[in-house]
């Protein structure tokens, strides 16, 4: 069905559906997004291993500095050194599973497809796919992180954004039978990775869907989920989930 049959189609990013299904009152009234120094810091990061492994694809090795010099980073800087980092971590780690980058920075997305059988309604998944690599019909997706929590496999595997990289993943290499969705800390030095089993996809489908019923009745500001990340909301006051007791607490 063409597109234009739609009359609302709601696009969902990896990094939407979680924060909608981490708190979706925070999403929805979250301010609109301005660069700080660390996410241009993290921008950076992300073109060095873009220009990294396109030159790889390319059949170049491109000079670390060269490299450090297209980003836009400093040699001789602490920024310099967690770009370094992040590529011996990303390489070593394709080594160990014995992977071979095909693809950095691919943009994917899926035809619109209709929910819940609703007549003018339909969810499509879009996203930037930070480093795609394989061994045989093993699909590996790298999702580059510059943040400071590290999850579980298992907070990994609940996160939405894994059941839509692994779909994406699907969309885009048809031949893919397994696909092994990974997030790369280079500032903990860590990696977590997990495959997604036929239980977990289908939760993290779920969460997908009710995320576009709430945003499809204008709903979701307000359903508010408490939890850790409460201490840096920025809507978070006059919130019904952030409890006077938790006030309390920070007062003493």
């Amino acid at each position: 069905m063409p597109k234009t049959d739609f009359q609302r189609v709601f696009r969902i990013p990896p990094s939407l559906a979680d924060r909608y299904h981490r708190c979706s009152r925070s999403a929805a009234l979250a301010p609109p997004f301005r660069p700080t120094e660390a996410s241009e810091r993290g921008e950076r990061l992300h073109r060095v291993l873009e220009y990294s492994v396109k030159g790889t694809l390319a059949g170049r090795c491109p000079d670390f500095n060269v490299l450090l010099r297209m980003a836009g980073i400093q040699p001789a800087s602490d920024e310099a050194e967690t770009a370094e980092t992040t590529l011996n971590m990303t390489y070593a780690w394709l080594d160990s599973v014995a992977a071979t980058p095909i693809a950095s920075e691919q943009y994917v997305a899926t035809p619109p497809r209709t929910l819940f059988g609703q007549q003018g309604l339909a969810v499509e998944l879009a996203g930037r796919l930070d480093l795609v690599a394989r061994d045989l019909q093993t699909y590996y997706v790298v999702d580059l992180k510059t943040g400071s929590a590290v999850p579980s496999a298992e907070e990994l595997a609940a996160q939405p954004s894994a059941t839509i990289y692994t779909l994406l993943t699907w969309h885009a290499w048809r031949d893919a039978e397994r696909v092994i969705v990974a997030q790369l800390y280079p500032a903990q030095q860590q990696i977590v990775s997990v495959e997604l089993d036929d239980t977990q996809i289908e939760a993290g489908r779920a969460a997908v869907r009710r995320i576009v019923g709430l945003l499809a009745e204008d709903s979701a500001a307000q359903v508010a989920t408490p939890g850790g990340y409460c201490a840096w909301c920025s809507v978070r006051q006059g919130c019904p989930a952030y409890r006077s007791d938790d006030l309390d607490d920070q007062l003493f």
